[in-house]
């Protein structure tokens, strides 16, 4: 009897050119994206990568379908509204054609974009899953329309929740809370990966460090986007009464205009704006101690402190310095012991008064845990736990 090959059509929001260089805002998604890919290599599976081409690459409001062995990249309708309706309806069309009863539909998410294709594949008996990474929400200053396509967005999301066969995500609220009828062997939480490229992008850049850090004091770096969330009003107030250590933000955001009177104010506070690529990563490696601080003030803050898992913490470990961060459910479990967590803003001006008094313990033991993350959590190791999931599905 000849043995059926299971398929794997994974739907990607972006190409597999896209993976090449690892931005902070994409990395999760790029390292999740590299896991299938590297399942080409794996004798029991085939891929099909149905993606649309990047939003950088758009050219015109007619963007044509593309086809290739082994991907197929949708067209669609790039006006706004028309690009997720013709995406959606596009999906379905590839996927009527492409489907047979052996394949495995995994998504990056999902929404609207999904909702005809995931009832087509329910009523084909096909499996279809997730990686659900990225909860939707609702940002301020979008304005009323885009808040209400927003809840539109989410509410349809909860409704596909209930239809889908198995998740993957980083977050383990998410598992429990979006996904609690789904059977326990049908949920996997990924560890957060690391990428090669993006390590030997570090490894790569060299740097005068008196260009950065000519002070003796211990210096602190926070990097991304000024706002409420990041927990960018405590560090102005930590730091402004500690004159002794150095701060330093880039960054852009709400909170910029006061960064910048800060800096103005306290010698100790630096503000660099906005930075290139090279320039951010000679930051990170002539800085003593990296920030990754989240807010929990407000409802939107809780929420994206229990759902909204930051790519920054497996950036900032691959440098080998200390990392601090909140102490919040959404840090995945593969990390949570490698990273200085605090509670409170207390804990949180007790870590730095330690740091500062015996900087010397606290690295040494940042760079043992480099070690350990580099060793045992790139994304070509994760490649055998997802498909030793995906082969427990194609058993059932």
């Amino acid at each position: 009897m000849v043995k059926v090959k299971k398929r794997i059509i994974y739907v990607s929001p972006h190409t597999d050119e896209d993976l090449g260089h690892l931005s902070s805002s994409l990395q999760i998604q790029n390292i999740m994206s590299k896991s299938v890919y590297g399942l080409l290599e794996k004798t029991d599976f085939e891929t099909l990568v149905v993606n649309s081409p990047s939003k950088l690459q758009d050219n015109g409001v007619f963007i044509r379908k593309q086809q290739k062995k082994g991907t197929i990249r949708l067209g669609y309708i790039n006006l706004f509204l028309l690009r997720e309706i013709s995406l959606s309806f596009n999906l379905f069309n590839c996927l009527r054609k492409e489907l047979n009863k052996n394949d495995i539909v995994l998504g990056y998410n999902f929404g609207p974009t999904f909702f005809l294709a995931l009832l087509f594949c329910k009523k084909k008996k096909v499996l279809f899953g997730t990686f659900f990474l990225d909860p939707p929400t609702i940002f301020p200053g979008l304005g009323r329309l885009k808040n209400i396509l927003f809840k539109i967005w989410n509410n349809i999301s909860k409704v596909l929740s209930k239809k889908i066969n198995f998740v993957i995500t980083i977050a383990p609220p998410i598992i429990e809370d979006f996904f609690p009828n789904l059977p326990s062997k049908n949920k996997l939480v990924f560890p957060l990966c690391y990428s090669h490229d993006y390590l030997n992008e570090i490894n790569s850049f060299r740097y005068n460090e008196t260009e950065f850090n000519s002070e003796d004091n211990l210096s602190f770096l926070f990097a991304g986007n000024l706002d409420y969330h990041n927990d960018i009003e405590l560090l102005l107030k930590v730091f402004s009464q500690r004159p002794n250590i150095n701060l330093i933000l880039y960054g852009g955001g709400r909170l910029e205009q006061k960064v910048i009177e800060y800096s103005k104010k306290y010698d100790n506070i630096k503000y660099n704006g906005l930075a290139d690529y090279s320039t951010l990563i000679k930051a990170y490696q002539s800085t003593d101690i990296l920030l990754a601080p989240r807010s929990i003030k407000n409802d939107r803050d809780k929420f994206l402190s229990k759902y909204g898992v930051s790519s920054k913490l497996s950036e900032l470990l691959l440098f080998g310095k200390p990392v601090i961060t909140r102490n919040i459910p959404a840090i995945p479990e593969n990390i949570i012991d490698y990273v200085f967590k605090y509670d409170s803003d207390d804990d949180f001006i007790k870590i730095i008064y330690d740091m500062n008094n015996d900087f010397k313990c606290y690295y040494d033991q940042a760079q043992a845990n480099k070690e350990k993350y580099v060793r045992n959590f790139s994304w070509d190791n994760q490649v055998n736990l997802l498909e030793e999931f995906l082969e427990s599905l194609k058993e059932d």
